[in-house]
């Protein structure tokens, strides 16, 4: 569904921006620590609970502000900004709605003070066209696009992201649930405590083995000893 997210000034991304291309089906974060992978997921976490009207809950009370949250390299930086590319045919398998085009939906958020914030505006449209413009004027901590909308295109983008499902810490311990056997389950999505993670490892070696291999292979880049 996100096809590509361009970023500048957030955690460890700078104030170069920085795009990071996604494949429409599975893609694999790999690396050592300190290397980014959490803030990539910060950023779909970012939107998520923005969508859903978290925004000030998650950015201000969680993560500290705009100090907390804008890159330690660039002190001077004043503004926070992050794009979101999402395919067309993505949006409507999720949603079982049509859309007109792919759709870029960009956040500018700005520092105010030392610590406090704004969101400048939050901006959906199909390339130049938007579909979704806020009153820029008004002061806002919350994302535009998670009040109404009577834009059908935008009320489905609303739709597709509230459905992103986020697991940003599993226990990895010897006894925790990731690591011992799962029995079957029907879920073809994984549980939020990641206990029938191998149950779906083994129904992608039977059903999908070029995913499953592809796996394989990107974790054993990461650690040639990996055995599966």
């Amino acid at each position: 569904m996100i096809t590509k997210i361009t970023v500048q000034n957030f955690f460890s991304f700078g104030e170069e921006e920085q795009t990071i291309e996604l494949n429409l089906d599975t893609n694999i974060l790999v690396g050592i620590n300190g290397t980014g992978k959490s803030n990539f997921i910060k950023l779909i976490l970012l939107l998520q609970q923005g969508i859903k009207g978290n925004f000030e809950k998650l950015f201000s009370h969680k993560w500290g502000g705009f100090a907390g949250v804008e890159n330690l390299i660039n002190p001077d930086a004043r503004e926070i900004i992050i794009s979101y590319s999402f395919d067309k045919l993505g949006l409507e398998k999720i949603t079982k709605e049509s859309f007109e085009s792919d759709i870029i939906y960009e956040i500018i958020v700005q520092k105010i003070g030392l610590n406090d914030y704004q969101i400048l505006y939050d901006e959906a449209g199909i390339g130049e066209l938007p579909l979704l413009v806020p009153e820029k004027s008004s002061y806002s901590r919350e994302l535009y696009l998670s009040g109404d909308s009577s834009s059908r295109n935008t009320s489905g983008l609303k739709k597709a992201i509230e459905q992103i499902s986020i697991y940003d810490y599993f226990d990895t311990s010897f006894n925790g649930d990731i690591r011992q056997l799962s029995p079957y389950y029907s879920e073809n999505k994984l549980l939020s405590d990641g206990k029938n993670l191998t149950a779906l490892l083994s129904y992608l070696n039977g059903n999908s083995i070029k995913a499953y291999d592809k796996i394989i292979e990107e974790l054993k880049n990461v650690n040639p000893n990996f055995r599966e």
